[in-house]
């Protein structure tokens, strides 16, 4: 077991490199927009890319997922070609189709979701649907093969790229919101040039398999509401905060979700890698006893993360924007710990996932959305923002304590549940103290206050260490013990 995790551990690391470098320049090029977007620009930014993510998952009817499971239920390499090749013409299809529509009705749409007619911003990512395609499968593809450092140099490439056209067409020509979309379509189109040649035997028409796409599809199409009701999660909020607050509101949401996704740097590293490496073990004799360290693990690291980022939005908030956008940490630091929830999730989904059950997945998300959507109607118009972010939080939680509820039934595992519980709501514990003692404090004292109950909820997970896992303090006391020994004899 210890191997395995090792090799968790490492793969984790190699995909968060690019999870990390994406997420810290996305942050990093926050104060350079923030002084060129107003919140309203950053809003219609966000209406945008809401109204696409949407229209995203219409175009893949969860052939992600379904591509995956196929994958792997074989060795031979024309059959995975099959799985693959007939994933991308579906797609291909279905995103022509949708991208036609949209910049058919482009001006009736922009008017009805941005209250102007500028159809532009949705006839470019329109097309970006078609740029997108082979860059999104080819990073699943790449996954699928456990080629981690391709994956990584891949997306990192494609990063830089995007990031150089940003700066270009947003701090240079000033294009705004414009220049963003098309940053984006034109990196894209980049990518997709390198990946016909990289996938080339891959996706050959002659690979393509009606059957396949049938199968795939019956598989699939379960998760499709599920899918709509993650983009509830995820993505209504910001017509919910324009309708009854404005587009100001939605672009402070924005950057608020921007802090935040200083976890996702880390947590979207570790579901990269979670897929593949927890199938690949499913027939060894540990495979339970590593899925259980994994969910103790992971709550021990990731609840910290989301604690610190959570802590200290307000002064990421000072230091990276413009004193319009300072409002938005405590949307910042809700919305820290909704990075960490589907990880949960993630790990919750293995039992049902390995008997090829997908409803639970589709009945928890679905009720996380009911939950997510009424939060938004109640709190939204008196908290505004803040209230669409504890909303989300709120809906999120339903999907791994429902998962794991059922996957529990169809394959046991046995986790530390206490323990989890325990990690995950002394960290909310300890946010809720420092936003009520420090909140009407200088920075000072407010720095101190954080500090402080930072290091009481480190303290607190040692000694929660200690009972639940203590030859790993065992373990890890004589490792340090030797490292000195080694260190005087030299």
């Amino acid at each position: 077991m210890k191997n395995l995790i090792k090799q968790l551990l490492g793969e984790s690391a190699i995909y968060g490199i690019s999870s990390m470098l994406s997420r810290f320049i996305g942050i990093f090029l926050v104060p350079l927009y923030t002084r060129v977007l107003a919140p309203a620009e950053y809003g219609t930014l966000n209406l945008v890319n809401s109204t696409f993510y949407f229209v995203l998952v219409l175009a893949v009817f969860a052939l992600d997922n379904s591509s995956a499971r196929w994958y792997y239920d074989t060795d031979d390499i024309n059959d995975r070609k099959t799985t693959i090749a007939s994933w991308f013409w579906f797609q291909l299809v279905s995103s022509l189709i949708l991208c036609i529509v949209i910049i058919l009705l482009s001006s009736p749409i922009s008017l009805l979701i941005l209250k102007v007619n500028e159809p532009i911003l949705f006839i470019i990512p329109a097309c970006g649907l078609l740029s997108g395609i082979l860059p999104g499968i080819v990073t699943n593809w790449l996954r699928f093969q456990r080629k981690a450092v391709f994956t990584v140099l891949f997306t990192i490439f494609n990063i830089l790229v995007n990031v150089s056209l940003n700066i270009f067409f947003v701090l240079v020509l000033k294009w705004g919101v414009l220049g963003i979309l098309t940053a984006l379509l034109i990196s894209n189109s980049l990518a997709t040039l390198y990946v016909i040649g990289l996938m080339r035997e891959w996706i050959k028409p002659s690979f393509f398999s009606m059957q396949r796409i049938k199968e795939m599809l019956k598989f699939g199409l379960p998760l499709l509401p599920t899918a709509l009701a993650f983009w509830i999660l995820n993505s209504s909020s910001s017509f919910v905060i324009e309708y009854f607050h404005g587009k100001d509101d939605v672009g402070l949401y924005s950057i608020g979700a921007m802090v935040a996704s200083a976890v996702a740097m880390i947590t979207g590293a570790f579901q990269m890698a979670w897929g593949p490496f927890a199938f690949s073990i499913i027939n060894k004799p540990e495979a339970k006893s590593t899925y259980s360290m994994v969910l103790s693990g992971y709550s021990l690291l990731m609840c910290s993360l989301a604690l610190l980022v959570a802590l200290f939005s307000k002064e990421g908030l000072m230091i990276f924007t413009a004193p319009e956008y300072h409002s938005a940490f405590i949307v910042s630091g809700i919305l820290a710990f909704n990075g960490i929830i589907y990880g949960y999730a993630y790990i919750a989904v293995m039992g049902c996932s390995i008997v090829k059950k997908n409803h639970p997945l589709a009945i928890s998300i679905l009720i996380a959305a009911v939950v997510t959507a009424t939060g938004y109607f109640v709190l939204v118009p008196v908290l505004g923002k803040e209230g669409a972010a504890l909303s989300t939080a709120i809906g999120y939680v339903v999907v791994p304590v429902y998962l794991f509820y059922r996957s529990q039934k169809y394959w046991f595992i046995p986790y530390k549940f206490m323990m989890t519980i325990l990690i995950f709501l002394s960290a909310i514990a300890c946010y809720i103290a420092a936003m009520l003692f420090s909140t009407h404090t200088d920075i000072v004292d407010g720095l101190l206050i954080k500090t402080l109950l930072f290091i009481f909820y480190l303290v607190f997970l040692f000694f929660l260490v200690k009972k639940e896992y203590p030859e790993i303090l065992i373990k890890g006391l004589h490792f340090i013990k030797q490292r000195k020994i080694s260190k005087e004899i030299k």
